[in-house]
Formats: structure tokens, C-alpha cells, sequence
């Protein structure tokens, strides 16, 4: 029947994630530790993390998770097509590989002809990046497309190499007929999708901008859309659109600390922390939240998958479960997770969105107060909330973490 033929597609699909994301536990809980010892703010706040052997330690294990999360997009675009390929993996892998290349560097040449290529050597090149939604993937810089980009290449290549290992072509160029075939299709394929991207993502992103801004400006309303959207859009990587005005500009709000006034999540929080009064929850309700449905929201779904999953599969599944789960209690990084239900169950990864956004509302409307410059996970929460005492309301979170691990 059609739906069973449906089914089994989705599910062959939702498999080929399997590879590109096993790797995730291993790197998130490196780049996660890593990372919450060697950030500035935390540095500052704790002089004896100054330690330079500390810092190198700390600063290696970070570097080693990064590996696998900055070239995400990639790992994606040549496990989706080995996994989805039926024959000749080797054929998909390298097509893959050269089809992510043709992409972005299509990009970056129609990106650089229309004068929208942001200068990477300014001083602020960082924000200018971001706010273009460009990125550097491989040492090309080129729109943000995120793992987005490479699951739709991924797919692409599947399709020409099912389609392209059949042709036959004239006995005279007879060496490229086959699997050689698909390499060399993958790049006008690759490059049309290119362009349609390029005419497109500009105005997925200026919708993003204009939601933000809405989102900010509204109050508790505010804060569930954000946490609600925040989740949406993380696949495609279009989070960042949302995340960064947030954290360093007036966007997040403007807050009076000690008489002086701090524009941004971060650098308000930053503030309240040397300063000794009260903190204001409105500085910390796009963060709190994320402690919340990280430490565990995220562990009891996944608590759920593993008991719904079908007793043969189970001890496969556990294993990829418990390390997704364990990495986003200890440090934050909810990827390997989120990415395991994503494609096999979009509906209920809506789910999981919604839910994010009644954690982020119910946080702030019960004034937790506390926020992390980077990984949303117990190493932080430690740093960030418990050390700095009680005013930052740290007790709630065991008290809220019980609720939200339960629905």
C-alpha cells in the first residue's frame, strides 16, 4: 500500500541520520566540558582556572568536540548519502562530499559577484557575519545553511546516484558510465540547488528578523515564542538569527546595573553578578528555561523513547539514548538528542518545541535567575547558579526539572 511504501521511505530516511549522529554524544560531552572552563566570563569569575596547563588541557578537549560540531553540515551531507545509497556507498561518500563543495562554493562566488560578501577581515566581523547569516564552512564563507545544508545535499546525491548508477553511456566514454557517473552529475545538480538557495534563505532570514523583533518586545508571550521558535529553527540553523541580538545588543533589553546600563542578556548578567543585589529574572528569561528542558526535559523524552522503542531494538537504542541524554544533563548540548527524533518524528519534535516554550514560560514567571554565556548543562549550572548563592534562585530548578521530566 501507499502508506506502508511511505513509511518504509521515512524510516529509511530517519535511519540514515544513525551514522552522522552517533558521533555527537562523544563530541558534545568534549566541546561541553571544554568549553565551561575555558570561557572568558567564567575564567574571570574564577582566577584559579588561569592555570596555563589547565587552559590547555581544557582548551584541547574543546577543540576536539569542535571538530565534529563545526563540520556538522559535512558529516551530514556524506552519512545521509552512504546511508541512503542501496550500492556503491563509495560512489555516494565521495559525491557527497564534492556536491557540500559545489554548494557552498557556489554560494560564495554568487555571494562575492553581488557584492552581499561580508568583509571577514573587519574588526567586528564576528556580529557582521551573523547578521548576514554567512558563515565560514571548510575555509569558504558562505551562507548559513547549517545542517540543513547538508541533509539536502545529502538527499540530492542520493537521487542523481540512483538514478545515474543505471545510465549507460556510449561505449566510447564507457570508463565514466556507473558509479563514476555520479560524481560528475552531482555538480550541476549541486550548483542549480545553490542558486535556489541563494535567491531564497535571504528572505527566510529577513522573516526571522522580524519575528524576532516581535518576540522581544512582547513579555511572557515573548518568552514562549522564543523558546518555541528557538527549537524550530535549530535544524536549519536560522537559531542564530534569533540567539545572538539577544545576548549582545539592546535587542535582548537594556538593564540598569549599579547605576550603569548594560545592553544584552549576557552583558547585563555578567554585571548583576559582580554587583551584589538582587537579579532581575527579565535578564535571565530567554536562558533559565533552557537548565530546565536540558537537564530534564530532554532526558525523561528520551527516557519515554527507549520504553515505547520495540524490545529487539532496544538495547541498540538505549545505548545512542543514555549518551544523548547524559550529554545534555552535563553540559548542555542537546544536538544528539534532539537530532535522533527529529527526522524519524518531525510531529513530535512540534511537540518538543511547544514544550520548550512552556519550560522557558513557566521558568521566568517564577523569577529563576540564572543564565550561562555558553551550554545550557549542569557544569554551568554549577558555575553560573549555584556558586553565585541563592539569588539566583538555583533551588527552582530541581523543583521545575521534576515537572518537566515527568510530562
Amino acid at each position: 500500500s501507499k502508506k506502508a511504501k511511505f513509511l518504509s521511505v521515512f524510516e529509511t530516511f530517519g535511519r540514515s541520520f544513525l551514522l552522522p549522529v552517533s558521533v555527537l554524544p562523544a563530541a558534545g560531552i568534549l566541546k561541553g566540558i571544554g568549553s565551561a572552563f575555558t570561557n572568558e566570563n567564567t575564567v574571570e569569575m574564577y582566577p584559579w582556572m588561569q592555570n596555563e596547563a589547565l587552559q590547555f588541557a581544557m582548551g584541547f578537549l574543546e577543540m576536539l568536540g569542535n571538530v565534529a560540531f563545526d563540520n556538522l553540515p559535512i558529516v551530514f551531507a556524506v552519512g545521509v548519502a552512504v546511508g541512503l545509497a542501496k550500492q556503491e556507498k563509495g560512489s555516494a561518500a565521495v559525491s557527497g562530499l564534492l556536491g557540500f563543495l559545489v554548494l557552498h562554493s557556489t554560494l560564495n562566488f554568487l555571494l562575492d559577484a553581488t557584492g552581499r560578501l561580508v568583509d571577514a577581515g573587519a574588526e567586528n566581523a564576528d556580529e557582521l557575519m551573523a547578521q548576514a547569516m554567512q558563515t565560514e564552512v571548510l575555509g569558504i564563507q558562505t551562507m548559513d545553511l547549517n545542517v540543513f545544508g547538508g541533509i539536502i545535499t545529502g538527499v540530492i546525491v542520493y537521487f542523481v546516484h540512483k538514478k545515474a548508477i543505471r545510465i549507460q553511456v556510449p561505449q566510447v566514454f564507457g570508463f565514466f558510465s556507473g558509479p563514476r557517473l555520479v560524481p560528475i552529475l552531482t555538480i550541476p545538480a549541486m550548483a542549480l540547488v545553490a542558486i535556489l538557495f541563494f535567491f531564497i534563505w535571504p528572505f527566510i532570514q529577513q522573516g526571522i528578523n522580524i519575528l524576532s523583533l516581535g518576540v522581544l518586545r512582547s513579555g511572557y508571550a515573548g518568552t514562549f515564542a522564543y523558546g518555541l521558535f528557538e527549537r524550530l529553527l535549530l535544524p536549519f540553523g536560522l537559531h542564530h538569527g534569533i540567539n545572538w541580538p539577544i545576548r549582545t545588543t539592546p535587542l535582548g533589553g537594556v538593564f540598569t546595573i549599579g547605576g550603569q546600563e548594560y545592553a544584552g542578556t549576557i552583558n547585563a548578567y555578567m554585571a548583576a553578578l559582580s554587583d551584589n543585589g538582587a537579579i532581575d529574572s527579565m535578564i535571565t528569561r530567554f536562558s533559565a528555561g533552557k537548565f530546565v528542558f536540558n537537564m530534564f526535559g530532554l532526558p525523561g523524552a528520551a527516557l519515554a523513547m527507549y520504553k515505547t522503542s520495540r524490545p529487539e531494538n532496544r538495547k541498540t537504542v538505549g545505548s545512542l539514548l543514555l549518551a544523548a541524554a547524559l550529554t545534555s544533563f552535563v553540559t548542555g548540548i542537546t544536538e544528539p538528542l534532539e537530532f535522533t527524533f527529529l527526522f524519524v518524528a518531525p510531529a513530535l519534535y512540534g511537540i518538543h518545541a511547544v514544550l520548550a516554550g512552556l519550560t522557558m514560560l513557566v521558568t521566568n514567571i517564577v523569577g529563576a535567575a540564572f543564565l550561562t554565556p555558553t551550554g545550557h548543562g549542569l557544569i554551568n549550572f554549577l558555575i553560573y547558579g549555584v556558586l553565585q548563592g541563592m539569588r539566583t534562585q538555583w533551588y527552582l530548578l530541581p523543583l521545575l526539572g521534576v515537572g518537566c521530566f515527568i510530562i
